[in-house]
């Protein structure tokens, strides 16, 4: 019964992989402090180019009034 044994081969051990629930959490909260100061400003923006539309859409009535006066002297 002498038999040779063979050294015990340790098996690598299964190493997972991926975030951590502290590594996700700190990614939702920066991406939320990000959202937090970037949608008043999309918002802001939308809201001048409202305002450029409007002014331009009142500034091509205004010209045609004025023509208007022009020729019959009137705005009525």
């Amino acid at each position: 019964m002498n038999r040779h044994r063979r050294p015990a081969v340790a098996l690598p051990a299964f190493r997972q992989t991926g975030f951590t629930l502290i590594e996700l959490m700190i990614t939702v909260a920066i991406i939320a402090i990000l959202a937090m100061v970037a949608v008043p400003s999309y918002r802001d923006h939308i809201l001048r180019g409202q305002l450029v539309d409007a002014t331009n859409g009142l500034s091509s009535v205004r010209a045609n009034m004025e023509r208007h006066f022009q020729d019959n002297r009137s705005y009525a």
